[in-house]
């Protein structure tokens, strides 16, 4: 009876703390991600906690089955092992996330410069092209002004002469 009732408390203990964990797993997954140190403390901490149980277990309850004591312990150690990879995994791949996040928005970025760079070259060229077509222009003015002035000198001269 009383190896039934520890069994079923164990049971409810690991469904309560599955349930637990479950609700506040995206709020736990983000601040492991953003702490990776007290994610990793959590861990040695919750291994220390199994095998202290486990030993407490076994020295109080010496008349429960030593093998299936052990067995259990081992199923817990495992799932423990298990859900810490898991975590691990996920914060890998959300760091790997980030660090796509942070290459696609360099990309853009420089994309971006790289495009407003084109468009103040293509204007700079242009702004080029319109000076040199005025200043083609003034050239071509001056040129026929000096060659009116010119005519007007030549004029002139030959007013005086005759």
């Amino acid at each position: 009876m009383l190896n039934e009732l520890i069994i079923l408390l164990i049971n409810l203990i690991l469904i309560c703390s599955l349930l637990y964990l479950a609700k506040f797993w995206n709020k736990l997954s983000k601040f492991f991600y953003t702490h990776p140190a007290y994610f990793n403390i959590f861990f040695i901490l919750l291994y220390t906690y199994e095998q202290a149980m486990f030993i407490i277990i076994k020295a109080i309850f010496t008349t429960l089955n030593q093998d299936i004591l052990s067995a259990l312990f081992a199923l817990i150690v495992l799932t423990t092992v298990s859900l810490h990879i898991y975590s691990i995994e996920i914060r890998y791949k959300q760091l790997a996330q980030g660090f796509d996040n942070l290459t696609n928005e360099n990309f853009k970025t420089t994309k971006e410069m790289q495009m407003e760079y084109n468009f103040q070259i293509n204007n700079q060229n242009n702004y080029i092209k319109e000076l040199e077509d005025n200043n083609f222009k003034l050239i071509a003015y001056i040129k026929e002004q000096d060659k009116t002035i010119r005519d007007i000198f030549k004029e002139r001269k030959f007013k005086k002469l005759k």
